[in-house]
């Protein structure tokens, strides 16, 4: 797929992996290296949008939403990039850091609910 991790968002995905939130680091102990079965990659480019973890094998992201993406603006965004990730025919999964911190099993609930 020519849209993904191109050279024009490098920096952007060192710079975010580099500043991830305690969720993204708690997400990416729990599915790296093949812990879920399936190769995950984190910071991801995809178009002009850089999801939080991307599964090429099954054309999928996690996105984890963290109070910043509560406000009316915020949730525009998020819907226009699940809806550019669902043209490209990529699988999303939306986990919410409250979701996330409450129930951290709900990761691979939600991974098993895609049919991964």
């Amino acid at each position: 797929m020519g849209i993904i991790n191109g050279i024009n968002q490098k920096e952007k995905r060192r710079l975010l992996r580099k500043k991830q939130t305690p969720e993204e680091a708690f997400v990416w102990n729990m599915i790296r290296g093949n812990k879920t079965d399936l190769k995950w990659k984190r910071q991801v480019s995809i178009g002009v949008y850089v999801a939080d973890f991307y599964c090429a094998s099954k054309k999928m992201v996690i996105e984890l939403d963290g109070n910043q993406h509560l406000s009316p603006k915020a949730k525009e965004y998020g819907f226009l990039r699940d809806k550019f990730f669902k043209m490209n025919k990529i699988k999303v999964i939306r986990i919410s850091n409250s979701e996330l911190n409450n129930d951290p099993s709900i990761v691979y609930k939600r991974i098993g609910n895609t049919g991964a």
